[in-house]
């Protein structure tokens, strides 16, 4: 399906196997484009079963979300999926919760640390004892996904913003267009990034985000809110620590600003206090499908 649809993807057709995503502004253009798609399939010998099909909507489930009018939310139905889910009694009935959980991390403020306990008893060797705190991170999990977030979908037409912070546990970020949020993120620092300097940290934090939004941030220009004020520094140091140049070249293939704001009123703050787990950026899946530029409106 990428090889038939190649020079419509990002414009304005996502493709995940064979389900087809189009959008459009208008109804006008809406219908042009149902035209061509419909039409390609067809010059290709495939074609869509009627039934399966959905058109002219404003809003409509794709690989789990609700995607539509710039906007990106759980499918309530998964929610409902979450909400049910029984009690886990071993390893393996932990890693099917956290999987699921896991698909929808982005929408997740400070995920990592939430589900701390649950993935401490996944490690091997780890005996099982199903504790308190394992049951209220996975009461957490269940409630933080019920009220997770509207994001919105990423516009290349409009500037980004990130905003990280670090401690010295962990470093966190957020993706924001127009001061609204387009994905999270959290990690854990191993024990040799606990010993980096306070500045090391911060720039640790910065460059995990980049990497993580590549597809995003890639050849635009952009903003990134720190609260550390020496950061704003960086690009005039006349010494940089070897890790520190290392980093540098991998940041300049970015072109952004840094905006020093203090850390009282930096929403990425708490994404970083004390997260535990290894963080695994955007989901492969979602990535593929929700990632490209552009999105649905």
């Amino acid at each position: 399906m990428n090889d038939v649809f190649r020079e419509a993807i990002g414009h304005f057709v996502l493709v995940y196997l064979d389900n087809i995503l189009v959008y459009s502004k208008t109804e006008e253009e809406h219908t042009q484009r149902l035209k061509w798609v419909l039409g390609k399939l067809r010059e290709h010998k495939f074609y869509a079963r009627l039934w399966k099909c959905h058109f002219y909507k404003r809003e409509l489930e794709y690989l789990g979300h609700l995607v539509g009018n710039n906007r990106l939310k759980v499918d309530p139905k998964k929610v409902v999926a979450v909400q049910n889910w029984p009690v886990p009694q071993d390893v393996g009935q932990i890693r099917s919760f956290l999987g699921l959980a896991n698909y929808f991390r982005r929408f997740l403020e400070n995920y990592s640390t939430v589900v701390a306990p649950l993935t401490a008893l996944t490690r091997k060797g780890t005996a099982w004892e199903w504790t308190r705190q394992c049951q209220e991170a996975f009461d957490k999990v269940k409630t933080k996904l019920t009220n997770a977030p509207i994001l919105v979908l990423p516009d290349p037409s409009k500037p980004y913003e990130v905003v990280t912070d670090a401690s010295t546990v962990g470093i966190g970020a957020v993706l924001l267009q127009e001061g609204r949020p387009v994905a999270f993120e959290s990690r854990k620092l191993s024990s040799a990034e606990q010993r980096y300097t306070t500045s090391e940290q911060e720039l640790l934090a910065v460059l995990h985000a980049l990497r993580t939004w590549r597809c995003y941030l890639e050849g635009v220009e952009f903003v990134v809110t720190i609260d550390h004020c020496p950061n704003t520094y960086f690009s005039t140091q006349a010494t940089l620590t070897r890790c520190q140049a290392r980093w540098a070249e991998l940041l300049s293939g970015f072109t952004f600003n840094i905006r020093y704001r203090a850390g009282s009123t930096n929403m990425a703050d708490p994404l970083s206090r004390q997260p535990i787990g290894a963080a695994t950026g955007l989901d492969e899946t979602e990535d593929k499908a929700l990632s490209l530029r552009g999105g649905p409106s």
